[in-house]
């Protein structure tokens, strides 16, 4: 059984929908991963959409990813790519060689255990490796990192508790890689013993030398017991309030979080829950801590990728848009700025603030007084955008001229673009169904992957499959 990568342009992976964005620059490598046996259930997954795209570009190294609590061990991304072209299969006979080297590798080479983060993509577990990447292609474009365990345990039900692990996925040369089975230096941490990873005795202290709260504990990062204090022992059973013991006398301090359970479910917390109960309830039951620990960044995702929380703060009821700062309110919207309209808090309230409108009394032709996010303010701007022929074979820019007097000219410049041929690139007109490289917007079945279809497609595509 051949199971073929492919690839896709480079791209943002934005798991984070809303509020903090979690964004990691990929090495933009897509595996789509085509079987007969399994194309069934890959189908009823929301399988992906056999693409066959080429990539080029430069690598930025060093971005890391933790794989969470549940392994306690962290990824470096060897690199990024940047930059990406498309191409359809046997498109260009002269990329042939390209995509043959790439079908040469296969998900078959992966050995890691579905709970094991790998710097390749993909598991060993090939049935959950189809179901994983139907849900989140990340994990076959480019590693399998600890959002992709997270959902092998989800999608898959695998037991991640290295106890329940075959041996075979415990071989080891250190105790690094033993980490992915979690716990620390006093409680569940596993060692490489005999090149196989193998469980460590839990450390014991004495307590007789406690305090309050301030007790004699294991130190997770040593494995040694010392005077410590101990915010657990502190611990009311109230998710609203921050339980803290104080080193000064060893009692314990209990502070109410002012916004607890009020945040959107959209919005991340430090305290935990949201002030939906029903998408609350769905979301601690796929991760618990959402509602005994803080309400972070993945229980944001969760909440409306699986539980229908409604994140478009325009169409959110009043009670989601609590606030105390404008930072309370930057989740709706994080990359608006003074141009498009921040959202700011105004009486307890996030509300949209109408974006800067420029005077366009001094416009000379493309020279327009034009908003610029940097400043803040209004700036006169050359814009190359109103210069625009509609064709496919001229460069098209505004050129300004600075007179004597200091006054100054604009003007629209067409630079013809040498052994061009003229074509339709900006509607679907006799395009249907076709991919054409350098056209402002495509044609093809993949196009609304890459968002780059044209605005006519389904009124001039009619017969194909998706505007049916």
């Amino acid at each position: 059984m051949a199971l073929m990568f492919k690839l896709k342009r480079s791209s943002y992976r934005r798991r984070s929908l809303v509020g903090v964005n979690r964004i990691d620059m990929t090495i933009s490598l897509r595996k789509i991963v085509t079987t007969l046996v399994l194309a069934t259930l890959y189908a009823c997954s929301g399988g992906a959409d056999g693409l066959v795209r080429l990539n080029a570009g430069g690598s930025q190294a060093g971005d890391t990813f933790s794989t969470g609590p549940e392994f306690g061990a962290s990824l470096t991304d060897a690199g990024a790519q940047n930059a990406g072209n498309r191409i359809n299969s046997g498109q260009d006979a002269t990329r042939g060689p390209v995509l043959n080297d790439v079908a040469s590798a296969s998900i078959e080479e992966a050995t890691n255990h579905p709970c094991q983060p790998s710097l390749a993509p993909g598991s060993a577990d090939q049935e959950c490796t189809l179901l994983v990447c139907a849900k989140d292609d990340f994990c076959c474009d480019s590693y399998w990192d600890s959002v992709c365990t997270q959902y092998a345990v989800d999608l898959c039900e695998v037991a991640c508790s290295c106890e329940q692990i075959d041996t075979s996925f415990l071989s080891c040369d250190s105790d690094e890689d033993c980490s992915f089975c979690g716990g620390n230096l006093c409680t569940g941490s596993w060692a490489c013993m005999g090149g196989t990873c193998s469980p460590r005795a839990d450390v014991i202290c004495e307590p007789s030398s406690n305090n309050g709260c301030i007790q004699n504990i294991c130190n997770p990062k040593t494995g040694q017991c010392s005077l410590e204090t101990n915010h657990s022992a502190c611990n009311d059973n109230n998710p609203c309030t921050k339980d803290t013991c104080l080193s000064s006398n060893g009692y314990c301090q209990y502070q109410e979080m002012e916004l607890c359970m009020k945040n959107s479910p959209c919005k991340e917390a430090e305290s935990p829950g949201s002030n939906n109960p029903t998408v609350s309830e769905c979301v601690c039951a796929i991760h618990p801590d959402c509602c005994s620990d803080k309400w972070s960044w993945w229980c944001t995702y969760v909440a409306e990728s699986d539980c229908e929380a409604q994140c478009d703060c325009a169409q959110m009821p009043s009670s989601d848009l609590a606030c105390i700062s404008d930072s309370d309110c930057s989740f709706c919207d994080p990359n608006a700025d003074v141009c498009t309209g921040q959202w700011k808090c105004s009486n307890n309230q996030c509300v949209k603030e109408a974006g800067l409108t420029c005077d366009s009394s001094n416009d000379i032709n493309c020279l327009v007084n034009t908003c610029d996010p940097t400043l803040g303010a209004c700036t006169m701007k050359a814009q190359d955008t109103l210069c625009d022929d509609g064709l496919n074979c001229t460069n098209d820019f505004c050129t300004i001229n600075v007179q004597s007097t200091g006054s100054a000219d604009a003007a629209c410049v067409y630079q013809a673009i040498e052994n061009c041929t003229e074509s339709n690139t900006a509607s679907c007109v006799d395009r249907c169904g076709t991919y054409e490289a350098g056209a402002a917007c495509q044609c093809d079945e993949n196009c609304s992957n890459f968002k780059d279809c044209c605005l006519d497609k389904c009124n001039i595509c009619t017969s194909l499959p998706e505007c049916e």
